[in-house]
């Protein structure tokens, strides 16, 4: 997106330090008054006209004012910014570029050239520019905040928190930093799910991560698929029982659910939220005297630590529904009842887990001070960043789990927590935007974004048509309905939201990449073509629209330039993508380059065979599951 209301150039919507940002890059009046008086008597009308958004008048009062005096650079800056407003973003461009050869200390012309290279399309250059910008002056909020944003826009995620965190300081009580940073930590959340699931296929990371979303949509049986195939991949994950048995205790399966709660304390007695859930159940089902034995064992093992005695109230006699339970089912929960010893496993991440399943966040921390010599720094840095999480420190937290994930990609682990980081930040931000701008679009779309994160196509749609409805010119937001109707293979109503798209913003590579995608699915080939070439023309970093450009070679059979396009896509940033790898395959093959098309088509074979055996796998659990319970 490029960010609503003040991407559109009105003069009257920038925020008072973008007004003195660039009226301070003007020369004085008595500067002018020096060269002669037409020179005064232009520059009063181009101030006249900025102040009337009369911007024709202004940009040719600034032309005169240039035509006499071509070596006073402030001059072309305040051209450069006509052009701004006008939305004229190439002139203004050229504009700036010259004011900053002749004085490469304008402020003012530095930004708002990063800023108009970010509107078009190239934050690779804004970025170069805003952070020359910044170098100059670093209280200069106007050029930190699209710094940031184009930070985003390179999925520099990290270097993006904190430009906003920074703006947020200058300028607290602008609430769009909220909106942006919520936008972020969105991104951040998605792009740490599509790591688990990349690097995840065989992980019971993964599907934990999968069950806990099915949860939030209250959709507990593939919760409870999910965290079984969890379960089978490592019976030993911390929690995973106690998901299990909450999905159970919430769908009526009391005893499946005491089962659960137990199981999860045999190997973690230290999981306070499992020993309060085998106490409730136990009591549930009328098995007082077992319950007020579990709550002891818990509270001694935890030395009558407060957090440890909170919820483990155990229920009086005649508390519980089920007195009559069966009395093999009544000995067979005896005989599951955890001893609450402590584990053999004495080591320094051993302790640190304990802590947190007690809910004794400060131990860890604790421990991460003290020396020890055998841990290393990331192992210290890993463990503080969930303790930090537990106390409620996200943004502390994940500071250090980006940093993590950059050095280690492949770490399924990190990249789990991660994501439950910067989710716990992103819906903060959306409640807190939405508290603070409850009439704003983007409190709209912050709520689409959310919905579409989670699937929730449709329920991302009608946010989206809210936030049109209250902002029809703001970028991004067609763009969005576009592609969830892309994903839902209504390619006409996508080509229209795209369409949509590039009347509000000429210079949406994505929109262009998406329209030439849906025209390749149509076999709208020729159409296709000249679409992604126009998106590449505006830049040709961008990945997208080589991918589907090197398809439609395919499709021409101009194999030549097929593999070109792909492997430009790859290098690119697009490395997950069965069709770009079945493509370029095939591609070398016509090519007769047999090595590197066996060696694509094998990465095909291999994400679809780990794909359908996981699928397979849970297929087959699922429908195990469901015929003991039919026997049940």
């Amino acid at each position: 997106m490029r960010f609503g209301r003040r991407s559109r150039g009105r003069l009257a919507l920038w925020p008072r330090s973008a007004l003195a940002l660039i009226f301070g890059s003007g020369l004085a009046v008595t500067s002018y008054a020096q060269a002669g008086g037409d020179l005064e008597s232009h520059y009063r009308r181009a101030q006249e006209a900025m102040t009337a958004r009369d911007y024709g008048t202004a940009e040719a009062a600034w032309k005169a004012v240039i035509e006499l005096t071509p070596d006073l650079p402030q001059a072309r800056s305040n051209l450069g910014l006509v052009y701004h407003l006008q939305r004229n973003y190439g002139e203004a461009i050229g504009q700036f570029r010259k004011a900053l050869s002749q004085d490469p200390q304008l402020l003012a012309a530095r930004v708002f050239l990063g800023i108009d290279y970010y509107l078009t399309s190239r934050p690779d250059l804004a970025i170069r520019e805003l952070e020359k910008a910044r170098a100059s002056d670093p209280n200069t909020a106007m050029a930190r905040k699209w710094l940031a944003m184009s930070y985003v826009q390179t999925d520099q995620f990290r270097k993006a928190i904190e430009e906003l965190r920074a703006c947020r300081r200058l300028d607290p009580d602008d609430h769009d930093l909220v909106f942006h940073l919520g936008r972020v930590y969105r991104r951040v959340s998605d792009a740490a799910f599509r790591a688990v699931r990349q690097s995840g296929l065989e992980s019971a990371w993964l599907f934990l991560l999968r069950g806990r979303q099915f949860v939030t949509q209250n959709d507990t049986r593939s919760a409870l698929d999910e965290f079984l195939h969890a379960a089978r991949l490592d019976p030993q994950l911390p929690g995973i029982h106690f998901e299990i048995a909450q999905v159970h205790e919430r769908d009526g399966r009391t005893q499946e659910a005491l089962f659960e709660y137990a199981s999860e304390l045999e190997s973690y007695p230290a999981h306070v939220p499992s020993a309060v859930g085998l106490v409730r159940t136990l009591g549930s089902l009328g098995l007082h005297q077992e319950a007020i034995a579990v709550r002891e064992r818990a509270l001694r093992f935890h030395k009558g630590a407060p957090a440890a005695a909170t919820g483990l109230a155990a229920p009086g006699p005649g508390a519980g529904g089920n007195a009559r339970l069966a009395s093999d089912d009544a000995e067979r929960i005896r005989a599951s009842m955890p001893s609450f010893e402590p584990r053999a496993d004495h080591s320094w991440a051993s302790r640190s887990l304990d802590a947190l399943l007690a809910d004794q966040p400060g131990k860890v921390l604790q421990f991460a001070e003290a020396q020890h010599p055998v841990v290393t720094e990331d192992t210290k840095r890993y463990w503080k960043a969930r303790a930090f999480l537990k106390q409620g420190q996200a943004e502390r937290a994940l500071e250090i789990f980006i940093s993590l994930h950059v050095d280690e990609p492949e770490n399924v682990e990190i990249a789990f927590f991660l994501q439950a980081c910067a989710e716990r930040l992103a819906l903060e931000s959306l409640d807190t935007y939405a508290s603070l701008e409850p009439e704003s679009y983007r409190t709209h779309q912050l709520r689409a974004e959310y919905h579409a994160s989670r699937g929730e196509s449709q329920q991302a749609i009608t946010e989206y048509s809210l936030a049109l409805r209250l902002a029809p010119r703001a970028t991004h937001l067609h763009l969005a309905i576009g592609s969830l109707y892309m994903s839902q293979r209504k390619y006409a109503e996508a080509l229209a939201a795209f369409r949509a798209e590039l009347e509000n913003d000429a210079y949406s590579i994505t929109a262009r990449a998406r329209t030439g995608e849906a025209h390749y699915v149509l076999g709208n080939i020729s159409e296709a073509d000249k679409i992604l070439k126009e998106a590449i023309a505006i830049n040709a970093s961008a990945p997208e629209p080589h991918k589907t450009l090197g398809q439609v070679y395919f499709k021409k059979r101009d194999y030549r330039k097929s593999v070109e396009h792909l492997e430009l896509a790859l290098r690119l940033g697009i490395d997950d993508d069965e069709d770009l790898y079945y493509h370029l395959g095939r591609s070398y093959r016509m090519l007769g380059n047999l090595e590197a098309a066996e060696e694509n088509l094998e990465i095909v074979r291999q994400l679809k065979e780990s794909r359908q055996s996981i699928a397979q796998e849970r297929l087959e659990a699922s429908q195990a599951t469901s015929t003991v319970g039919d026997r049940d």
